[in-house]
């Protein structure tokens, strides 16, 4: 009977001891950057502009603010800090661009969304109805959402992924009214699992 127990206590252990795997490749922690904009000065823009010079990421605009994601890891951008009561920036689309080969440095290739949302990134907003969703009039109602997740799933193995990435987002005013969409370009690259 003690052999039996024995051996019971050593599987035992070996199996606890399997089960605490040191394989910690996806220790790294998400990105959830304090968002700040200028709404005023967004509003005063025409509907499709770029709006990037406007936004801060961390304090630093988005043409300075890098975000590198690893395997696992989430980009999750919120609601900016400072808006009045009633207003809210919404994240609707994300486009992708890719490098130029004609053009080195110019990413002017839009790449088809499944290509990427298939092999990379899957997008997270709010579902229809949720508190966190609104409709879009100026877009056939169109679901937008206070927040956009971006979670990296997937990974080239040796190269670093670096598209252009704009964002598509709306206003809403204090009077609930919905702007027409502007566009952030933020800087996100995938880093490789090499």
């Amino acid at each position: 009977m003690k052999l039996k127990n024995c051996f019971l206590l050593a599987a035992l252990s070996i199996f606890l001891l399997n089960c605490n795997s040191d394989d910690d490749s996806n220790t790294s922690s998400d990105i959830t950057p304090n968002v700040t904009i200028d709404i005023n000065g967004i509003l005063a823009l025409p509907a499709g502009s770029d709006i990037t010079s406007l936004v801060t990421f961390e304090g630093a605009n988005p043409f300075d603010y890098l975000a590198e994601l690893e395997v696992g890891q989430s980009l999750r951008l919120t609601q900016p800090s400072g808006l009045a009561s009633g207003e809210a920036l919404l994240y609707s689309r994300l486009f992708f661009f890719e490098e130029n080969l004609l053009d080195p440095g110019v990413f002017d290739i839009q790449i088809d969304t499944a290509d990427v949302y298939g092999a990379y990134l899957n997008k997270f907003i709010a579902p229809p109805g949720s508190v966190e969703a609104f409709e879009n009039p100026n877009d056939f109602n169109r679901n937008i959402s206070t927040f956009l997740d971006l979670t990296v799933f997937d990974a080239m193995d040796n190269d670093d992924i670096d598209y252009k990435y704009d964002i598509e987002v709306a206003i809403r005013e204090a009077d609930g009214s919905v702007s027409d969409y502007y566009y952030i370009d933020p800087k996100i690259r995938i880093k490789s699992r090499n």
